[in-house]
């Protein structure tokens, strides 16, 4: 699946000709066709794209995290205990039960969301979606984050894209990997 182009919640570019495409407020229609080029998508407004991480400790155990908000992930205070906190509200906090020395204290990296309405194509339908854009960025830890084994510089914003591989303290002796999913869900 390749995916398309943001641009605003109400409207796409599209796919062939890099015409605008209104998307429908309505669920009335589940076809939406250029004007200019006359390509055809397939909307379905229920059908999301949410994005979210699963922790793997040395243990080969996993902890899964829906996204709902940006947040900072770190190590809460001495316990060494890995903190998910909400980007919006930093009192709304998760302590998951993985615990980290190398994992800088909160935050040690930020993920960041907005709203996209894209177009993917797969083998030869093309459908409009919608989903979250998440870009992560280091934030000044001590040892490091990486993404796909590509190490982050202080401030870089990557783009997340499903089966991203993030990795806290990669060179550390003990390497927290989180991996990046965009699952399907209807409301």
């Amino acid at each position: 699946m390749s995916s398309g182009f943001f641009l605003t919640e109400k409207q796409v570019k599209c796919e062939n000709c890099g015409g605008l495409i209104q998307i429908p407020l309505t669920t009335d229609s589940t076809v939406i066709t250029c004007e200019f080029c006359r390509s055809v998508y397939e909307y379905n407004p229920e059908v999301h794209l949410v994005p979210k991480l699963r922790f793997e400790d040395e243990e080969k155990q996993t902890f899964e995290y829906a996204l709902a908000t940006g947040v900072l992930i770190g190590r809460e205070g001495s316990s060494n205990f890995i903190t998910i906190q909400s980007d919006l509200n930093p009192s709304l906090k998760q302590n998951i039960c993985i615990r980290n020395p190398y994992v800088s204290r909160c935050p040690h990296l930020r993920i960041k969301m907005q709203d996209e309405i894209s177009i993917s194509s797969c083998g030869e339908s093309k459908r409009v979606i919608n989903k979250k854009k998440c870009t992560v960025e280091d934030c000044k830890s001590t040892n490091g984050t990486a993404v796909n084994d590509h190490m982050l510089k202080l401030g870089e914003p990557w783009m997340l894209k499903h089966g991203d591989r993030i990795v806290l303290a990669p060179n550390s002796q003990l390497p927290l990997a989180i991996g990046f999913e965009e699952t399907v869900q209807n409301p």
